[in-house]
């Protein structure tokens, strides 16, 4: 059996075969099950993007929404629906949360006889604690029934990278209007927050984000359209079809507490088009690039490299030193140990 992956993962293809690889995001080198071959995933140097497929079926569609209308005793959907495909930016968001929480220990000493009595000790006591931090912040236009967040959605459901030709037939991608700037400054005002929620008993909590990675991740919805019975729009998930948004003339269904009219809609009988929903802001010129899989292997004799990650690689075939990564940091000056040794030695970077 397969292992389960663990976590965000996304779905590649092999450049060799062209088979299907699930792979977890941090992974470094793979050996493709089709073919054999050694693989290493390449991140961009911007930022990357990935998609979440939508697998639903026009029948899918009408039979989700035959179910809500019935079940709620509304006329079901017409024979002729237009329906529009979507994909809305989200993004994600990934960190090291640093937690300093300053408590007081309080304990009581039981007495050892009658005559003395019971001793309190207080003890001051700091904790410290580092765990990942990670999530979703939506990104594109703001839309009744999409929600603010993604939620743990992008840890179990399969993702690919972002493409003209992984985006599914009949979806459009909506621009991103909220640069990853100000989702940065939002996310670190809240997460200074949790310090209040629990007082420092003296000095002072501390919360924060570090290292924070950003990512751009399109998730699929599915709007409906009516027009025979009156004016009438549904906003579906692209992945499991259900219901989040139930529009009429008269106003909005609350589909989580299932009340007809309870929320007012502005935009009440106008029936706007999809076009017309993106306007409210310009849209940003987001630069993110394409993730890649390419060959672990030497670039002189073609033998597969060691499978640990490295800045350098030494062929256990040619003997060549080999590098495949840039360098993350730019390099000032050169120094070298002073050693003995001989001239056919070889000097290592650290």
């Amino acid at each position: 059996m397969s292992k389960k992956k663990a976590g965000f993962y996304i779905s590649v293809g092999c450049p060799g075969c062209g088979g299907e690889q699930t792979i977890e995001e941090n992974f470094f080198v793979t050996t493709c099950p089709h073919c054999g071959s050694v693989l290493r995933l390449v991140m961009p140097d911007t930022l990357p993007a990935y998609l979440m497929p939508s697998s639903l079926a026009k029948r899918d569609i009408r039979f989700s929404l035959d179910r809500f209308l019935k079940k709620e005793s509304l006329p079901l959907t017409d024979s002729d629906i237009a329906i529009k495909r979507l994909y809305y930016p989200f993004w994600k968001v990934d960190g090291l949360l640093l937690k300093v929480r300053n408590r007081v220990d309080t304990r009581q000493v039981m007495a050892q006889t009658e005559y003395t009595s019971e001793v309190v000790i207080e003890r001051e006591r700091t904790e410290v604690g580092v765990t990942p931090y990670s999530t979703s912040v939506a990104a594109g236009t703001e839309m009744l029934g999409v929600p603010s967040s993604l939620g743990i959605r992008t840890d179990h459901i399969k993702l690919v990278p972002y493409s003209n030709a992984n985006i599914d037939s009949g979806f459009d991608a909506l621009p991103v209007l909220r640069p990853w700037t100000d989702v940065q400054q939002s996310i670190s005002k809240r997460i200074d927050t949790l310090r209040l929620i629990d007082p420092a008993a003296f000095g002072s909590n501390l919360t924060r984000l570090f290292h924070p990675v950003f990512s751009l991740v399109y998730s699929p919805y599915v709007v409906v359209e009516s027009y025979e019975q009156g004016y009438r729009r549904f906003l579906l998930d692209g992945i499991t079809a259900r219901l989040l948004e139930y529009r009429t003339p008269d106003g909005i269904f609350d589909v989580a507490s299932h009340t007809d009219g309870s929320l007012p809609d502005p935009y009440a009988g106008e029936g706007r088009e999809l076009e017309a929903e993106a306007e409210g802001g310009d849209a940003l010129e987001i630069e993110f690039g394409a993730i890649e899989v390419e060959f672990h292997r030497c670039t002189t004799c073609g033998v597969d490299l060691s499978d640990e990650k490295s800045y350098l690689y030494v062929c256990r075939n040619c003997h060549e030193i080999k590098t495949i990564e840039k360098t993350a940091f730019p390099i000032s000056s050169l120094k070298v140990a002073k050693s003995d040794g001989q001239q056919t030695d070889r000097l290592f970077p650290f």
